[in-house]
């Protein structure tokens, strides 16, 4: 009780000295100084304070009321001297609507600016029960969630207004700039695994914009990524100038020709789902006069059910429903153009085929016809194997092509060896024509030399008579 009465003696002493303007008041407990007032400014706890009010250790602000409801606040509020109004707060607000349960939010307001209504005074920033950050905005959904943004975003001119969230450089000296950096953990190194967003002058009234990453076990960090002034997108650590909209350098360095599927490429796709058959795409939009962009063509792959894969080349008839496979290529590197069959061919076409050439390469060719050694069939050979078989000998038969085709070297080649033959009649012809024309002069020769002697005879025998 006796320590009670001195405490508030000592406050109301403190507080009247206060309005007397004394010089320097102060009350001790032990060796310590606990209120001070000097030169119009207050100290608690120091004995020299440098501000109207200097504290040191806490300060407590307490709400009103024992209870804990929804709505319940403690507010530290700055406003303006001789107006009823105030510029900006701090407060503690219960958000719990349990009676009894208290989950505390903080928010931090601002007055809006050129007004002086106490009304635009506007939550800024909030604080969540559960540590959630949120800046224009009095209910974050993450750690740290910013709302808003630029109300006068230009395409053509990103760099005149300003986003949600911007940071100047250091030094206003031209090519510097900023970045927002991302610290990991390491078992070794604590945060040194850092990667970042870096943004710069490119030297010409542009920004470059840089995606770093950190090998902890190479010096300083790794660009992954670039876009730059034009919008221009540099995937890779060589791509710091984007030669296209979408460059990539790198590749796989352990490729296999045998075990392709082994190797990552440049471009790595997975598939949104793991059950079999699933696969992905790269999609390509054309611009159609009535429908858009609905004329679409793609390159998807997807597991052939069989631990391979299979890749597809489609386009799309907008009078037609759906897609169109044009090309095809299984896991065996065989190729369908029109159709995903291709049986054992590796290339297989539905449909038919415009070339101005095409070339063929044959490991056999007809020539042996000329051999000394081959035997040559004669035509009654020839015309008794037509009448038997309805078809040249060692030609497939129309039923046999309608049934399996043909070979198009093999046939070219079986067309030669015909052709040689029939080079080989002909030449035997000739010889036997040659031979005629011979033996015609030579009758002819006869005939002649019989009709005069037909007429030596009869003279003879006239002048016998």
């Amino acid at each position: 009780m006796k320590r009670t009465i001195k405490i508030t003696a000592i406050i109301v002493i403190g507080f009247s000295l206060v309005v007397n303007a004394q010089d320097k008041v102060s009350t001790e407990n032990g060796n310590k100084t606990d209120f001070v007032y000097n030169n119009g400014k207050v100290g608690i706890g120091i004995s020299t304070p440098d501000k109207k009010l200097t504290v040191l250790d806490n300060i407590k602000i307490l709400k009103s009321g024992s209870g804990r409801t929804q709505g319940d606040k403690a507010e530290l509020i700055f406003g303006e001297k001789n107006l009823n109004t105030y510029t900006g707060s701090i407060r503690l607000e219960n958000t719990n609507s349990n009676p009894g349960y208290v989950n505390p939010k903080m928010v931090f307001s601002l007055q809006e600016r050129n007004t002086s209504e106490l009304s635009e005074v506007i939550d800024r920033m909030t604080i969540s029960p559960r540590g959630y950050v949120g800046i224009g905005t009095s209910d974050p959904k993450s750690q740290f969630q910013i709302a808003g943004g630029s109300n006068n975003w230009d395409e053509f001119k990103q760099g005149h207004v300003l986003g949600t969230i911007h940071l100047d450089p250091e030094n206003t000296s031209d090519n510097y700039g900023n970045a927002i950096t991302f610290g990991a953990s390491d078992a070794y190194d604590g945060e040194t695994a850092q990667a970042g967003i870096y943004v710069r002058s490119d030297g010409s009234y542009g920004t470059k914009m840089y995606f770093s990453t950190t090998n902890s076990y190479v010096a300083g960090p790794k660009t992954a990524m670039t876009i730059d002034a034009n919008g221009k997108v540099g995937i890779g650590l060589g791509a710091f100038n984007p030669k296209s909209q979408l460059y990539v350098t790198g590749g796989s360095n352990d490729w296999n020709e045998l075990s392709q599927g082994h190797a990552l490429g440049t471009i790595h796709l997975d598939p949104e789902n793991t059950s079999d058959n699933h696969g992905n795409a790269i999609t390509f939009g054309a611009s159609d006069a009535y429908d858009g962009e609905t004329a679409q063509a793609g390159i998807y792959v997807r597991s052939d059910g069989s631990y391979g894969t299979k890749m597809y080349f489609s386009t799309t008839n907008s009078y037609v429903a759906g897609p169109k496979t044009a090309m095809s290529i299984d896991a065996y590197g065989r190729i369908g153009i029109g159709t995903t069959t291709t049986g054992n061919h590796k290339l297989a076409v539905e449909g038919s085929i415009g070339a101005r050439e095409i070339k063929v390469e044959s490991s056999g060719w007809s020539d042996f016809v000329f051999y000394k050694d081959y035997k040559l069939p004669s035509l009654k050979e020839v015309e008794n194997h037509i009448k038997e078989k309805g078809h040249l000998k060692d030609i497939p038969s129309a039923k046999e092509i309608e049934e399996n085709g043909f070979y198009l070297g093999k046939m070219d080649a079986k067309l030669l060896q015909k052709i040689e033959e029939l080079t080989l009649y002909t030449i035997q012809q000739e010889k036997k024509i040659l031979s005629l024309e011979k033996q015609k002069v030579k009758l002819q020769k006869q005939e002649k030399q019989i009709e005069e002697l037909k007429l030596l005879v009869k003279k003879l025998l006239e002048k016998k008579n």
